[in-house]
């Protein structure tokens, strides 16, 4: 750099950093509110503008080559200098995806794309354009695919890969008077170019046909901005800055009933767009010569580079499908067929396996329709355990399951008919144990124990013989078995070897009295015959 020109650098930034505050500009239109100046004074206009996603601005100073940071709470300070440029031309500066600043010098005839971390530092060059003439690079925006493309005052706009492969732009537009690039939805780029060439604003479609998109009467269209929450387009001449507003969709503003100016001053020279400063929406950014000014109102967009790009690189768009993998469904016959219904979701697209979790994952409008029994009554445990709910998806989301829980099994009780332990029975009580045998010499045995489940029967009747219930049978003196309502007994009184059988209901021990009485009275009666 000469002396001269690192004076003159030197004396840009002592402009800056102590100039005052410059007046502010008159905001318009009734939804927008001018919210903030801040002065960015030197001794020569300022190059372009872009705004970060934290919404600090980084601007570029053109005569003192120079980028600087502009903070949210306004606060002004030079990160780079260096960046060469000559006066001739407009400058440019842009932030990529990948969050560096990319910049395109304007005195290298083979220049290099260059990058910058946000506080300055230069990074390695993303590639250096060379094509064997004279290149003046002017400006350069991102494509939705984060390709740059760039304006170097030949005919030829070049594409610049993620990668470093350059490639001329397809088109049969003659580019050597464009001064700036600006991206918007869809591939779209916008066209300022320097008086000398067209006034308008120009409309470059992805697949590089450029037309006229606004024209207005006395006045060069030197810069714009897009709104990329709906399409707007803000445009700035030296002394309006108006938005234009397509609002039949012809992809041209027709006369004034399409725009309306927003704001009017003078020496305005690039406009941006991004999140506001205080946070809560976005704002639209005015350079001048000497300030910058946030014009406050604008809404936040949703992330969505437009309904023919794939967003989430999923191989559908929101209207068609990219066939041949660039990411876009711009190509012909891209874009019809099926259509993404969640742009920003890549597990979302046509074609997708459906799952179970409450949502359309295969983009038909339908939610979780191959789960038929989704929501129906079921039921889980047996007896006393059994509980019922409904069919929900499963924690796998590739079925369903019942969102009833069994309940707790308790001990069971016989013969309630209630399955208590839930083993799907309810347990039978036992039959009862053996009763006790009838006592000897025609006493009747003491009547059994009432049996315990599951082994014990009914007792026996005391003293009749009879066997308990369930119990052993009783048996006669011979072996035989004996009736069961009656008790016998062998008696042996010398004479007589017979048996006495007590009728039923009988108690067999008054019968045996009765014969042991007669017998007696019988051999007293004999006794006193004897002795008669």
């Amino acid at each position: 750099m000469s002396i001269r020109r690192k004076t003159l650098a030197v004396v840009a930034l002592s402009a800056l950093l102590l100039s005052p505050v410059a007046s502010a500009q008159v905001v318009t239109a009734s939804d927008l509110s001018l919210a903030r100046s801040v002065s960015l004074a030197s001794d020569s206009y300022l190059g372009g503008l872009d705004v970060a996603d934290d919404g600090v601005v980084y601007a570029y100073s053109n005569l003192g080559e120079m980028i600087f940071r502009v903070g949210t709470d306004d606060s002004v300070a030079r990160i780079t200098t260096g960046v060469y440029h000559a006066d001739t031309f407009r400058g440019d500066l842009r932030i990529g995806r990948d969050g560096l600043i990319y910049r395109v010098p304007t005195t290298e005839n083979a220049f290099p794309v260059q990058r910058f971390a946000v506080d300055g530092t230069r990074q390695s060059d993303l590639v250096r354009l060379n094509d064997g003439t004279q290149l003046v690079a002017t400006s350069m925006d991102f494509d939705c695919q984060s390709n740059a493309i760039a304006a170097v005052r030949v005919a030829t706009l070049y594409r610049v890969t993620p990668a470093g492969v350059v490639s001329p732009f397809p088109s049969s537009y003659s580019f050597e008077n464009v001064d700036e690039v600006e991206a918007s939805l869809d591939n779209v780029m916008y066209l300022a170019e320097v008086p000398g060439g067209t006034d308008a604003l120009m409309r470059m479609a992805s697949d590089g046909t450029v037309t006229p998109y606004a024209s207005i009467s006395g006045a060069n269209l030197r810069a714009s901005a897009v709104d990329f929450s709906n399409g707007d387009v803000y445009a700035a001449t030296a002394t309006n800055v108006y938005r234009l507003r397509d609002g039949n969709g012809n992809q041209q503003i027709d006369d004034s009933s399409e725009w309306e100016i927003v704001m009017t001053g003078s020496d305005f020279y690039d406009v941006g767009y991004g999140p506001s400063a205080a946070g809560g929406g976005y704002s639209l950014y005015v350079q001048t010569t000497t300030a910058l000014h946030e014009v406050r109102g604008l809404a936040v967009p949703s992330g969505d580079c437009g309904p023919h790009i794939d967003d989430d690189g999923d191989g559908a768009c929101e209207l068609g499908l990219d066939g041949n993998g660039d990411g876009d469904c711009l190509d012909v016959g891209e874009a019809g067929g099926a259509a993404d219904c969640a742009d920003d979701d890549p597990t979302r697209f046509p074609g997708v396996t459906e799952l179970c979790d409450g949502i359309d994952n295969d983009c038909d409008s339908s939610t979780d329709e191959d789960f038929v029994t989704l929501g129906d009554a079921c039921s889980v445990g047996v007896g006393a355990c059994a509980t019922s709910g409904f069919l929900v998806c499963s924690v796998d989301q590739l079925g369903v399951e019942c969102d009833a829980a069994p309940g707790t099994p308790v001990p069971e009780v016989c013969g309630n008919g209630i399955d208590e332990d839930c083993d799907g029975a309810d347990e039978p009580c036992g039959a009862g144990g053996a009763g006790g045998a009838g006592g000897a010499g025609g006493t009747g045995g003491t009547g059994g124990t009432g049996g315990v489940v599951p082994t014990g029967g009914t007792g026996g009747i005391p003293d009749a013989g009879v066997a308990g219930t369930g119990g052993e049978p009783q048996f006669e003196g011979d072996g035989s078995t004996a009736n069961p309502s009656t008790a016998s007994k062998k008696i042996d009184d010398g004479d007589c070897n017979c048996r006495l059988q007590a009728p039923s209901g009988r108690r067999p021990w008054v019968w045996g009295l009765g014969a042991l009485l007669l017998a007696g009275l019988s051999r007293r009666r004999r006794v006193r015959v004897r002795r008669r």
